[in-house]
């Protein structure tokens, strides 16, 4: 596949449940980890009051289950959001609702996830933080455009550009100059490849540890 198609990567939106396990576990306690990518507010919170009652054993109706899940409830969020307040107004009702963990959308400046993390550190709710490398200057124009919950500043995608054929080395060096300065403030990070490359992720990795 040609580096510079223009491909839509993951994004946070939409809502969806992810769990590793194709059998139910024999024991309803083990844990999973449930993913909520919001599309609708109210199904959103649907979702993540289920499953916090499934946590606490009770079923939707509100009738004992004999035993409790233990799912992790992970929800998404946008740190470079459009309308900011109203996300972080919406992280709000998202852990009323028993969102227990915060997912970033991928973030490229360093400036915008300091302020969110200063912002949603009275939640108490620990952040993952989404990191997508860029691998050229078109892919970084393609997210920046087209992919909802996106941002990528002007100067990042400059330097994209101005980079030609070494971007994506340009992309992988972003990405880690990110982690390090933050990588104290937050839980953990979760990274997404380019094109499937993997050998990418685990470059940054290692240039981090």
């Amino acid at each position: 596949m040609n580096d510079e198609t223009p491909l839509s990567e993951p994004s946070l939106e939409g809502v969806e449940i992810e769990s590793p396990m194709e059998e139910p576990p024999s024991d309803p306690r083990d844990e999973e980890i449930i993913v909520l990518k919001e599309e609708s507010a109210t199904l959103k919170d649907r979702l993540l009051r289920m499953a916090a009652g499934l946590n606490a054993g009770v079923d939707p109706a509100g009738k004992e289950l004999g035993g409790a899940t233990a799912f992790v409830l992970a929800t998404g969020a946008e740190p470079g959001a459009h309308d900011y307040e109203r996300e972080l107004r919406r992280l709000e009702d998202k852990k009323a609702a028993g969102a227990e963990l915060i997912m970033t959308q991928p973030v490229y400046d360093p400036r915008t996830l300091d302020r969110f993390l200063d912002d949603v550190a009275p939640l108490g709710l620990p952040v993952m933080v989404g990191l997508l490398p860029l691998a050229s200057h078109r892919n970084a124009e393609f997210l920046h455009n087209e992919v909802p919950g996106i941002t990528i500043p002007e100067d990042v995608r400059r330097r994209l550009h101005e980079a030609g054929d070494g971007a994506l080395r340009v992309g992988i060096e972003m990405a880690q100059e990110l982690v390090r300065a933050v990588r104290t403030r937050y839980a953990g990070a979760y990274l997404m490849p380019s094109f499937g490359r993997f050998e990418v992720v685990a470059e940054i990795l290692d240039a981090i540890r």
